[in-house]
């Protein structure tokens, strides 16, 4: 699951810790949580000092793309680099 930490309309910090309770109330280990934290909604990267803005030019931040990967690799989906 992956949040953005500069999102407005999402209650991260909530949404993460009822995901986490939830893994451990019912003995999940395999839930991963990531929080990228130059994202918004949706990913794209927002400024830091007005979260309601993204930073020009709009691209989707490129640690959700790392956390994917070590995702990927982290359950032997991908090969080591």
């Amino acid at each position: 699951m992956t949040y953005g930490r500069l999102d407005f309309t999402v209650p991260v910090e909530e949404s993460v810790s009822l995901l986490a309770g939830l893994a451990a109330e019912t003995g999940k280990k395999n839930l991963t949580v990531e929080v990228i934290p130059d994202a918004g909604h949706g990913l794209f990267r927002m400024q830091e000092s007005d979260p309601r803005q993204p930073v020009a030019p709009l691209s989707i931040s490129r640690a959700f793309f790392a956390a994917i990967e070590g995702w990927l690799r982290t359950g032997g989906f991908l090969g080591a680099r």
